[in-house]
């Protein structure tokens, strides 16, 4: 049981939105459901209803599955928010407490556990009969069918009564992303049925027909949050001196090497010199050249210190440009934060960076996920990622439910007629992401130069260009029915204290929801939830 009423109006806004998703997974007979809300709308909080619904009304167990930078934060949520005790079983111990748990006859409060990706991969779940609810964080990870952890949680999904995928970024390159996640999500037919059914909703411009499997709110919409993305474009010159060297140097790199680098290898020795000199000399295991003078770090300086009292979130893609700005920055007490920072090491650099009030946080790629950060408004991209999705995650770490600045300030540092200069242009000119992220980028790259064609071959190899924008298309095609539904709710009913206790007393019109016209609604999702079976039936 909960621990009172205290704890949800304290901790926990009583926004009727978060219940919708409960709500769908439990109309639209696939029992799975893909929440795909915007960056900082509250997916922990709508899965924290479902997962109270599990436990409290089902009375079956939960297991929480998610990158291991979040398993303590699902615990201290579900703490904080539901009042929940939430059980870790990382390690091989209490990961067969579970098992015996789970298997005992005699009589065991429902629990919830916390199962981080890294782990389950070890883990054999032959043991588990059946489980209430999974809920699969970050369900993106899995997008490689070709992946232990795809197959991992395939295995664990068809052993669940209802299956929760969280993600605001489900679709980095392709469809294939979507169509590995629905296949975990509704293992009722293989991952071929869902490749031909997914492929013909598109091809015939159908999306809208997912509508019951998939959630896709957005703070603008929802109207709960206008912070304002002001994004700043910092474009700097480097010496032609310095490009000469970046040529030459990885020119004798492919020599020493007795064979001509590719394109791909190529593209990193331009990035670790756009990045820093640091970093790209390091890697070509040299010393900078004693008279160099690095302009990109001195304008981060007098950025950072020409603002005091203020936080600051910097991204990095690389150890030694991290290292550089920490000593850059000395004066400020920055962090890393990196993949092999420990569990103890993240807490206390969090913990550091909220108590102090110029606080710098420098993150590593691991940093892109799951941490809230929106005690900061400043962040900067001093490297930036070819993924629009991944620029996206790092935003979304202080721009979410909780910022208290009207606006926040987005500083993307640019090398003028680099390789991430090039990137920028191809994002601007054929992904239209502008109005959010990368607003004001003006393309001036000359497109001829041997190294832009290079880049963009690349780049063009990595991102499927005709499919990434396919979520906004979902958002765009799916009905506002969801919208529709959260204005017929009220925030009493995401008390979790007043809920009914047996599953019979929560349908109908004397059930959870007194609303008419609600009901309309959820009986629309669970008929057009029809659409999609008579189509996998015609696949099957």
């Amino acid at each position: 049981m909960t621990t009172g009423v205290n704890i949800v109006a304290s901790n926990r806004n009583l926004t009727p939105y978060q219940l919708i998703h409960l709500l769908k997974l439990r109309q639209n007979g696939l029992n799975g459901l893909l929440v795909a809300d915007g960056v900082g709308v509250g997916k922990t909080i709508s899965a924290g209803y479902v997962i109270e619904f599990v436990l409290e009304v089902m009375g079956e167990h939960c297991i929480i599955c998610c990158p291991p930078v979040l398993e303590e934060k699902w615990i201290q949520e579900l703490q904080s928010r539901f009042g929940r005790t939430a059980y870790s079983v990382k390690a091989e111990e209490n990961f067969a407490l579970m098992l015996e748990e789970m298997g005992s006859k005699e009589v065991i409060p429902p629990r919830a556990y916390v199962l981080p990706y890294s782990t389950i991969s070890q883990r054999n779940l032959s043991q588990i009969a059946s489980v209430g609810c999974i809920v699969l964080d970050e369900i993106h990870h899995a997008r490689n069918k070709e992946t232990q952890l795809y197959s991992k949680l395939l295995e664990l999904s068809r052993k669940s009564t209802y299956k929760l995928g969280l993600s605001a970024t489900p679709i980095h390159n392709s469809l294939d992303d979507l169509i590995s996640i629905f296949s975990i999500l509704f293992p009722i037919v293989e991952i071929k049925v869902w490749e031909y059914v997914l492929r013909e909703i598109w091809a015939k411009k159908s999306v809208q027909i997912l509508h019951p499997f998939i959630t896709k709110f957005d703070k603008q919409e929802l109207g709960i949050h206008f912070t304002k993305r002001n994004i700043h474009q910092i474009e700097i010159d480097l010496p032609a001196s310095f490009h000469r060297l970046v040529e030459s140097s990885i020119e004798k790199k492919g020599v020493s090497k007795g064979t001509m680098l590719s394109a791909f290898e190529k593209s990193i020795f331009y990035r670790l010199s756009t990045s820093s000199p640091r970093a790209f000399f390091n890697s070509l295991g040299r010393n900078i050249p004693e008279d160099y003078r690095d302009h990109k770090i001195e304008i981060l300086h007098d950025l950072i210190l020409g603002q005091p009292s203020c936080r600051w979130v910097i991204f990095t893609e690389f150890t030694e440009t991290a290292e550089l700005i920490k000593d850059t920055l000395i004066d400020r007490s920055p962090h890393i934060i990196s993949g092999d920072s420990s569990f103890a090491e993240r807490y206390l650099a969090i913990d550091d960076f909220r108590k102090n009030p110029e606080g710098v946080l420098i993150m590593m790629p691991v940093g892109c996920e799951g941490l809230d950060l929106q005690i900061c408004s400043k962040l900067v991209n001093y490297d930036l990622h070819w993924n629009p999705m991944v620029i996206e995650q790092r935003i979304g770490r202080i721009d979410r439910i909780g910022q208290a600045k009207k606006s926040i300030d987005v500083y993307n540092f640019v090398i003028t007629g680099s390789i991430d200069h090039h990137m920028l242009s191809i994002m601007n000119e054929k992904l239209g992401i502008v109005s959010d992220t990368f607003a004001g980028i003006d393309p001036i790259i000359n497109k001829e130069e041997s190294m832009a064609k290079n880049a963009e071959d690349i780049f063009l190899d990595s991102v499927n260009l005709s499919k990434f924008n396919l979520l906004n298309e979902i958002a765009a095609s799916l009905p506002k029915l969801d919208y529709d539904l959260q204005n017929l709710l009220t925030p009493e009913l995401c008390d979790t204290e007043k809920w009914p206790r047996k599953i019979e007393n929560w349908d109908g019109p004397k059930g959870l929801i007194k609303s008419i016209e609600a009901h309309k609604i959820l009986s629309q999702v669970r008929q057009n939830s029809f659409e999609i079976y008579n189509i996998l039936g015609d696949y099957s």
